[in-house]
C-alpha cells in the first residue's frame, strides 16, 4: 500500500510539474489566436475641479492643452465649484479661444 501512494505522488508530482505545462504549450501551439493591431488613437477628456483657483488655473488649462495629442481628440473639462474669485472668467476666457476647453 505505502509503494502505491508512493507512485501515485510521484506520478502527480510529475504531472504538475511536467505534463500539465506540456499540455498547456501544446494547446497553446495548436489553438493560435492572432492579433491584428491597427494604430489606435481614442478620444481623451481631462476633468479639473476648481475652486477658487484664479491663481493658477489659467496655467493648469495651458498645461493640458499643450499635452502632445491630437487637438480633435482632446477636451479639456472643468469643474468649478462656485468659484467666487474669477475662476469661472479665466476658464470662459480659454473657451473662447479653443474649442477643447469647457466650463
Amino acid at each position: 500500500m505505502a509503494v502505491f501512494a508512493a507512485i501515485l505522488s510521484l506520478m502527480v508530482l510529475i504531472y504538475v510539474y511536467v505534463g500539465y505545462p506540456v499540455i498547456c504549450a501544446g494547446l497553446a501551439f495548436l489553438r493560435r489566436r492572432w492579433v491584428v493591431t491597427a494604430p489606435i488613437t481614442p478620444s481623451l477628456s481631462v476633468m479639473i475641479a476648481a475652486r477658487n483657483e484664479v491663481g493658477c488655473i489659467e496655467a493648469t488649462v495651458l498645461n493640458k492643452l499643450e499635452q502632445d495629442y491630437p487637438d480633435d481628440l482632446l477636451e479639456v473639462i472643468v469643474v468649478s465649484d462656485a468659484s467666487d474669485d474669477g475662476t469661472d472668467d479665466v476658464v470662459r476666457r480659454w473657451r473662447s479661444v479653443t474649442p477643447a476647453a469647457s466650463a
